[in-house]
Parts: structure tokens; sequence; C-alpha cells
């Protein structure tokens, strides 16, 4: 999938705030945050995995992954990042 290093680094910023306008209005950053598995490796541990062997994640991480985090990170889900692909 040739864009996965930009959707994994945008989970990573996903993960570093909650309040990122890219989770919408509905607090859906914090309640993501809140239900992360206990089995999530840190951030950084997060992304090394899923750029080089995201199959080695536990199946609760990927659920709660593709749960909350890819609707936000992958385009063309979310108009802000396309948004700022334009302006960058």
């Amino acid at each position: 999938m040739p864009k996965w290093p930009v959707i994994v680094e945008r989970i990573g910023i996903l993960l570093a705030d909650p309040a990122d306008p890219a989770w919408g209005k509905d607090g859906r950053g914090a309640q993501a945050l809140a239900e992360m598995p206990r089995e999530t490796p840190t951030p950084e541990g997060l992304t090394a995995a899923l750029l080089s062997a995201p199959s080695s994640l536990p199946v609760t991480v990927l659920e709660w992954l593709s749960h909350h985090l890819l609707c936000c990170a992958g385009p063309p889900y979310s108009l802000r990042w396309d948004e700022q692909s334009r302006t960058g």
C-alpha cells in the first residue's frame, strides 16, 4: 500500500493529540485513547510495528486501530488531511 507510511504517521499524530481536528468534534480521540488495549505498544513501538510487521500486533490492537484510527488517518476519510496535503 503506497500511502501506508503516511497513514502510519497520521496515526502517530492522532495518538499524540486526542483533540486533533481529524478526530472530529464528538470526542472520538478521547474515547479511542480510553479504549486503547493494554497490550498496545508505545507510540514509537506501534509505528515501528505498523511499518515493518503489522501482523505481529495483537488482534485486539489491530481491531482497535481499525475501529478508531484508520477512519480518521486514512484518506479520503478526513478532509483535514486532504486540506493539509494541499497546503503542505
